[in-house]
C-alpha cells in the first residue's frame, strides 16, 4: 500500500515508542518476554534478550524466537493503528540460533489508512489472555476455524487441525514431555524460577492462572510442578478443535513468522469468541516434535500446538499475567518527546505496510 505522506521524526520515533510499549502486552513462553527493542535513526530493531532464555526447556531458542514474533506482530499492528506503514525486514534466512543477532528491524514508512479491522485487532491485543481452564461443550464454530486458518496462513504458516488418533497422539506426546521436564531436576528448578511465587518481579507465570488441579482434559494442560489458585471446572474438551502449526524449514526464521502467526492466529480466535490455548510442551523434547512431525505426514516442522475451544462466557477471566516496564525492554538512543519515552508501565496486530519476507510460502 503507497503511503501519502512522509512523518516527521519525532512523530516517527513516538509511533516505534507505543508500537514497542504495545508488543510487550504480547504472550511468551512461561511469560519471560524474552525480546529486547532498540529505537534509533526511524527503526525499532528487535533483538531476543538471553537473560530470559530458557536454557533447559528451549536450548535451541525455538520458543524464545517463536515469542519475539508475536511481539513483532503486535508491533506491526500498533502501528498500523497509528496509521504507519511499516517495513519489516527480517533475519537472513538460516541464522544461527546461538549467534541470532538481530531478529527484525521494523521502519516506518509513512501514512496509510487506519481500518475499523485493525483498530479491533487494537482492542482485541487489550483483552487477550490465557485461559488453562477446561472448555464448554460448546462446538468450535466453522466460520471460526477459518478466520484462523486463514491469519496463520497469510504469515506464510501452515494450520493442521487433528483429528482424533492425532489428538490422542498429541495427549501422549504432551505427557511424557511433561513427565520428564517434571523429574528433571534442571528442568523442575527452571519451571520453578519462572513460575508461583520463585519468579522474579514483571515476569513469570503466577499461581493465580495456574489451576488449582489438574484439568480432566485429553491433552493435558502445562504442568508447573505445583497447583496454582486458579479454580477449574470438572468439563472436559470434548468439544475442543485441537491444531498444529508447522513451517516448510526448521531454522530461526521459520520460527520468528510462526510466532507472528500465532499472534495473528490469537487475535482471530478471540474476535470470534473462541479460546485459544498453546501447547508448547509438545515442542519442546525431540521425541514429542517426533510425534508431532509424524502426525503432520512430514510435510512441514511441529511450531506450536493450540486448543480451540469455547470458554464459560459466566465465569470471570483469569486475572493478567505482570508485565515488565517499559525501560527493561525498550532502548530509545534517539531524541524522542519525554511524553514518551521510558515509561514506567505498558499500557494495553496486522501489517497494513509493504513487508519484506525472506521464508517459504506454504501457500492458502
Amino acid at each position: 500500500m503507497h503511503t501519502d505522506t512522509a512523518l516527521d521524526r519525532d512523530h516517527v520515533t513516538r509511533a516505534l515508542v507505543t508500537a514497542t510499549e504495545i508488543a510487550g502486552r504480547a504472550p511468551s513462553i512461561h511469560n519471560t518476554q524474552p525480546w529486547r527493542w532498540r529505537i534509533h535513526d526511524g527503526v525499532a530493531d528487535l533483538y531476543a534478550d538471553e537473560r530470559r532464555h530458557l536454557a533447559v526447556a528451549d536450548p535451541q531458542r525455538r520458543l524464545l524466537v517463536l515469542s519475539c514474533g508475536v511481539a513483532l506482530h503486535h508491533a506491526c499492528v500498533a502501528l498500523a493503528a497509528s496509521g504507519c506503514a511499516a517495513r519489516v525486514d527480517r533475519m537472513a534466512y538460516g541464522a544461527d540460533p546461538e549467534h541470532l543477532g538481530t531478529l527484525a528491524s521494523v521502519t516506518v514508512g509513512g501514512r496509510v489508512p487506519v481500518t475499523a479491522a485493525v483498530m479491533r485487532h487494537m482492542q482485541t491485543i487489550r483483552v487477550r489472555h490465557t485461559d488453562r481452564r477446561p472448555l464448554t461443550v460448546a462446538p468450535v464454530p466453522a466460520e471460526a476455524i477459518a478466520a484462523v486458518r486463514a491469519a496463520v496462513t497469510s504469515n506464510h504458516v501452515g494450520f493442521h487441525v487433528l483429528d482424533r488418533d492425532a489428538v490422542l497422539d498429541l495427549a501422549a506426546a504432551t505427557d511424557n514431555a511433561q513427565r520428564d521436564e517434571v523429574d528433571d531436576a534442571a528442568a523442575r528448578a527452571e519451571l520453578d524460577a519462572w513460575s508461583g511465587s520463585g519468579r522474579a518481579p514483571g515476569v513469570g507465570v503466577p499461581d493465580s492462572v495456574i489451576p488449582v488441579r489438574p484439568t480432566l482434559t485429553t491433552v493435558p494442560s502445562r504442568d508447573f510442578g505445583h497447583a496454582g489458585t486458579l479454580d477449574v471446572t470438572d468439563e472436559h474438551d470434548q468439544a475442543a478443535v485441537y491444531a498444529v502449526l508447522y513451517a516448510l524449514g526448521d531454522e530461526p526464521l521459520d520460527w520468528l513468522c510462526g510466532g507472528e502467526a500465532l499472534s495473528a492466529a490469537w487475535l482471530a480466535a478471540t474476535e470470534h469468541n473462541i479460546a485459544l490455548l498453546p501447547m508448547s510442551a509438545a515442542v519442546e523434547e525431540v521425541a514429542a516434535r517426533r510425534t508431532l512431525r509424524l502426525i503432520l505426514r512430514g510435510v512441514g516442522y511441529p511450531l506450536i500446538a493450540l486448543r480451540l475451544g469455547i470458554a464459560d462466557q459466566h465465569a470471570p477471566a483469569p486475572p493478567a499475567t505482570p508485565r515488565l516496564a517499559y525501560r527493561e525492554i525498550v532502548e530509545v538512543t534517539e531524541g524522542v518527546p519525554a511524553a514518551s519515552a521510558n515509561r514506567p508501565s505498558l499500557t494495553p496486530s496486522r501489517n497494513s505496510g509493504p513487508s519484506s519476507r525472506t521464508t517459504r510460502d506454504l501457500g492458502p
